[in-house]
């Protein structure tokens, strides 16, 4: 959600005297990120949507603003950047980018630390179908609850550290989970 410098400028010719657009320009010329948290004052959001970045309109290396583009230098950072922390939200916007057209919105990696894993024990949610087709060579899960409500939680866990370690989850559940639940009922 960034400011799109060239859409400023526009607007700036269309409409010279709305006390918006300077405002806008004034926090840009300071600005580091050019984002709308880093605007640290309200906007509406409709002349926010005027003037914001927008990836399926950008005209890229042809943009007049493109080496200063703030949309543009978050994402070379991203790309330069060890650690990159992503919400799952962003996560799930990469991957449909990445099956819709081509490519997502984050650089390439190699390894995933994905804290609040417990966000992956359904094995049918679209966050965890999103996550189990990352492809990093090192994998890593931080949760304070493993198992909440089956130990076919632990399994969806597993299958995403270690894909196919413990099977399937069918197969899984009539070797461990069926024998425990019926050991826990003969009690």
């Amino acid at each position: 959600n960034y400011l799109c410098r060239r859409k400023l400028v526009q607007k700036q010719r269309e409409e010279p005297n709305d006390p918006t657009w300077k405002r806008l320009q004034d926090w840009a010329d300071h600005s580091v990120e050019g984002s709308l948290q880093d605007l640290g004052e309200p906007i509406d959001d409709e002349e926010w949507e005027r003037v914001s970045s927008d990836t399926d309109h950008t005209l890229r290396t042809r943009c007049p603003h493109y080496n200063d583009c703030f949309f543009y230098n978050s994402r070379r950072k991203a790309a330069a950047s060890h650690i990159l922390v992503v919400n799952h939200a962003l996560l799930l916007i990469d991957r449909v980018l990445a099956s819709e057209v081509g490519r997502g919105v984050l650089p390439r990696f190699t390894r995933v630390v994905l804290d609040e894993a417990q966000h992956i024990k359904n094995r049918k949610a679209q966050v965890t179908q999103a996550v189990k087709r990352l492809k990093a060579r090192h994998r890593l899960v931080l949760t304070g609850t493993p198992m909440e409500n089956s130990i076919l939680d632990l399994w969806s866990l597993f299958d995403f550290l270690m894909p196919g370690y413990l099977g399937s989850d069918k197969d899984f559940r009539e070797r461990y989970e069926l024998p425990i639940l019926q050991e826990r009922n003969l009690e």
